[in-house]
């Protein structure tokens, strides 16, 4: 479960910040933080499993871990944060799962900036907006990118 307060912004009275949700008389859209909560949100109720960051730059990450099943494929889903300014290359290997991935059905999403401090406005609503792509070598183990100032989540399909 999580909560966000305040959710909605009128953008004719902006007193707090940062919100959700901004909105006028005929347009809205979400902030990077609203994007950032689809991430939780779409996974919830799901098994966490242990994670561990090897890396020289384990000091700009965090990450987590969960399986959990939409309407019909389960999934490992992983997160990982790069707090940093720099891209850092890893490897994910995800042992002891009782299905093997598949490849055909696997995605990640990235959702980042190069500058941390960009947002979304009325005129370019999706500026900072996740952005979902096919994960052609999805595997038990493989090969990560993680780009500056980004929340990337690898969801990796399981055969069951």
């Amino acid at each position: 479960m999580a909560s966000y307060a305040p959710l909605f912004v009128n953008d004719n009275d902006r007193t707090w910040m940062p919100d959700a949700i901004v909105f006028n008389s005929w347009q809205q859209y979400g902030t990077p933080s609203y994007w950032m909560q689809t991430f939780f949100r779409e996974s919830s109720g799901a098994l966490i499993h242990p994670i561990t960051i090897n890396s020289s730059y384990s000091q700009q990450l965090a990450a987590s871990a969960v399986t959990w099943q939409d309407s019909k494929i389960s999934f490992l889903r992983v997160k990982i944060v790069n707090f940093g300014p720099v891209a850092v290359n890893l490897t994910i290997s995800a042992s002891g799962l009782e299905a093997s991935v598949n490849s055909a059905r696997s995605t990640v999403t990235v959702l980042t900036s190069s500058n941390p401090l960009d947002g979304n406005s009325f005129s370019r609503p999706k500026k900072v907006a996740p952005v979902m792509s096919e994960l052609p070598n999805a595997a038990e183990e493989m090969q990560a990118l993680l780009v500056p100032y980004s929340l990337t989540s690898f969801d990796l399909a399981l055969d069951v």
